[in-house]
């Protein structure tokens, strides 16, 4: 029986005479005129007599027979395939499903069979079909999208990959389908990633650079393209790069990208002005890019941004005017004040000594007005020369002072108790102190600070109401955070940012005299000292004054 495998006889035959049962097997066979054929050859148990182990009974199967087991074989075989697979005929109707198809649209496979492609095609209508039809039939094989919907409604989104079949009675259109609802889900969402991310870099001024160091090639973004002025997508080397830097800028970042960057594969971060050839325009960018190496430790990849910081160089360049400008006036300022108080001594010293030398002389000679006049005059004179002394005090501490050393804040309040021994006696002051730290300053401008804020407490008293003043100090963030706590009159809240205004006063002069600079001078000592001091206040119950100064301790 020549056209059978005799592996597949031989296999067969000792199984039978192993479970003495017949087997069946189905196949072509070769008679003798050379015509193949398709036979059925069942294998049976010989009888016990017979000289043989098996028989076989060959039956020829008629053409019909063959291409249906064919075509259920074939459908089996479809079963098994992962991917979904639908026939349809010229009608649109479904004429087969696989098992994947049925699971991808939520249907046993006979309810689908009933159903045509305009059921389950988003978008196919049974006028518009033929036209299909006619596309396909003559492409033979398309590829394509669509969205399929499911038994329960839900959108599938596919990819499909039609085929035409044609035998000798119809032609019918295979549709190998692939879902690809997730896949697309993530590239939309990567799109939208991609689209956040343009706007965010073109609010941001910045587009990103990549440099392939072994083949030379650098890449721009699209909105680094805008930035430096050159075409969209244009592959560019490091030459051409440093060609679009300016020729002052130009050696020296050759030598940076070369060396410290590459060479020493070190971070890219630097500021450098570039011209873009397409406007010619001058601008300022800054660049950072990381080091990817290969896996022999080699520089392989620069990858990072570029900012467009022009308008924030420009700015940063004006706001450096104006500060240089302000320096420069405050200077003048200041020295004028210290000429003008130190001239303005003399005369006004001979204004007092000639004031008062008036009074003493005439003051019997003249009538009561002119004698109340004469005090006028003396007590102005005397003010005005308080005036020049305070002012004179104020601007030499923007002159500077004592080189700063480690100063005993402890030992500067007993200094300054000693300074006011007479105010604290005469007003019953009562002045604690706790434990005090060592800061490092100028010794002479923290004496007058204390002594500032001490005499402050003691002259801003209630009435017949003893001072008491304590003076502490606690441990903040990296600082000193000193307090002068007094039980006297207190202050309004709105007049808490206005009393270190210089010549500043709330109070009249007849009630409490004084110029109303030493809270002034307070906050300049405290801020020469890199410091802070503030204010806490309530009417009718005192004052806390908080002065923070660095501890030389960090």
């Amino acid at each position: 029986m020549r056209g059978l495998p005799f592996a597949t006889l031989n296999s067969t035959a000792n199984l039978v005479c192993a479970a003495r049962e017949s087997r069946r097997l189905q196949g072509m066979a070769l008679r003798r005129d050379g015509r193949r054929v398709a036979v059925e050859v069942e294998v049976i148990p010989a009888p016990p007599e017979a000289e043989a182990l098996v028989c076989a009974l060959v039956r020829e199967r008629s053409e019909g027979e063959a291409s249906r087991d064919s075509n259920s074989l074939f459908k089996e075989v479809l079963d098994f395939s992962s991917e979904s697979i639908f026939w349809a005929n010229e009608a649109g109707r479904l004429i087969y499903v696989n098992e994947a198809a049925c699971t991808l649209l939520g249907y046993d496979r006979q309810t689908l069979l009933r159903l045509s492609v305009f059921d389950i095609a988003e978008g196919y209508h049974p006028d518009t079909w033929p036209e299909r039809w006619a596309h396909l039939t003559k492409a033979c094989r398309v590829g394509m999208e669509a969205v399929l919907i499911r038994r329960e409604g839900r959108r599938v989104s596919v990819e499909i990959s039609a085929n035409m079949f044609r035998d000798r009675r119809d032609t019918i259109a295979i549709f190998f389908v692939r879902d690809v609802t997730e896949q697309k889900k993530y590239m939309e969402q990567i799109e939208k990633n991609a689209f956040v991310l343009s706007e965010t870099q073109k609010l941001a001024n910045i587009g990103h650079s990549q440099y392939d160091v072994v083949n030379d090639r650098m890449y721009y973004s699209e909105y680094l393209s805008f930035i430096l002025g050159v075409f969209p997508r244009r592959e560019a080397t490091l030459a051409s790069w440093l060609e679009l830097i300016h020729p002052d800028d130009r050696e020296a970042m050759r030598v940076y990208s070369i060396e410290e960057v590459l060479g020493k594969k070190r971070p890219f971060d630097r500021q450098y002005r570039i011209i873009r050839p397409s406007d010619g325009q001058v601008r300022w960018v800054h660049g950072r890019g990381a080091v990817i190496l290969d896996d022999s430790g080699h520089p392989a990849m620069v990858i990072g941004p570029i900012q467009d910081i022009t308008e924030s160089k420009l700015a940063q360049e004006q706001i450096q005017q104006t500060i240089d400008a302000l320096t420069r006036s405050n200077v003048e300022l200041e020295r004028f004040a210290y000429v003008a108080s130190h001239d303005l001594q003399e005369p006004i010293r001979n204004i007092v000594a000639y004031t008062q030398l008036l009074a003493q002389r005439y003051r019997a000679r003249l009538d009561e007005d002119a004698d109340e006049f004469l005090g006028y005059i003396v007590n102005g004179a005397k003010r005005m020369q308080a005036l020049v002394l305070d002012l004179l005090e104020y601007s030499r501490l923007s002159a500077g002072g004592q080189p700063f050393t480690m100063v005993d804040l402890g030992q500067v309040v007993r200094a300054v108790s000693e300074n006011l021994r007479m105010a604290l006696r005469d007003s019953g002051a009562c002045l604690t102190t706790g434990s005090l730290p060592v800061v490092y300053g100028d010794e002479i401008q923290l004496v007058a600070l204390f002594q500032n804020l001490i005499g402050n407490a003691i002259k801003f008293r209630r009435p017949e109401v003893a001072p008491r003043v304590h003076v502490g100090a606690h441990r903040g963030n990296r600082a000193w955070i000193l307090e002068v706590s007094d039980n006297g009159i207190g202050m309004e809240a709105a007049y808490l940012d206005k009393i270190f205004l210089i010549f500043k006063r709330l109070h009249t002069i007849q009630a409490y005299p004084g110029t109303g600079i030493g809270l002034a001078v307070a906050r300049r000592i405290v801020e020469r000292h890199g410091g802070a001091i503030d204010v806490e206040s309530t009417p009718g119950h005192g004052s806390r004054f908080l002065v923070t100064l660095p501890d030389p301790m960090g």
